[in-house]
């Protein structure tokens, strides 16, 4: 099973306007009843702007959301960066249907220049990220057995040099 989970080198993390879906779901077309629950169909996500994908690096563990929700943080336990995805940039590059192709069932893949907003290289195996706020993540590494704090960018207070930086790591053993 982990070698399959493993063969790509881009997963893709799913990016749901539920604003959209909600106003779709209330107008009532387009819905399938499956086994007694209420469903927008994968092809009508897709094709109502609803559904978008985004590529994320090696086998993605956790996606966490800044406080403030500027930031998206997802860590993939096979790569050593937090990456840092921008709320604003996503919406824009979904207004501006800035894709790199679709995936097999449709689904539109945004391009991972436009919506990235840093890589913060943490350490091996990051996992789950948690906030403080002063506007630092903690992400535990569970290879080196400690946590990355590091800080988020300017939406969280850091400017400049001190934006996206790797802080210290924080041994846990």
């Amino acid at each position: 099973l982990e070698a399959a989970a493993t063969k790509n080198d881009f997963d893709l993390m799913n990016v749901i306007d539920w604003q959209k879906a909600e106003e779709f779901f209330k107008a009532g077309s387009g819905i399938r009843n499956l086994n007694g629950m209420s469903v927008i169909p994968l092809e009508t996500a897709a094709n109502e702007g609803i559904l978008h994908f985004i590529p994320e690096p090696r086998n993605p563990h956790g996606v966490d959301v800044s406080p403030t929700g500027d930031y998206i943080v997802v860590s993939g336990k096979l790569d050593p960066n937090g990456n840092v995805y921008s709320a604003e940039r996503i919406k824009k590059a979904i207004a501006d249907q800035d894709y790199d192709g679709t995936d097999p069932f449709g689904v539109p893949i945004l391009k991972l220049d436009s919506v990235l907003e840093a890589q913060v290289e943490l350490g091996a195996g990051p996992l789950h990220s948690q906030f403080d706020d002063e506007g630092h993540a903690y992400t535990s590494l569970f290879v080196d057995t400690a946590i990355a704090k590091w800080t988020l960018g300017p939406k969280a207070g850091h400017e400049g040099e001190d934006a996206f930086k790797l802080v210290e790591k924080l041994p846990v053993q």
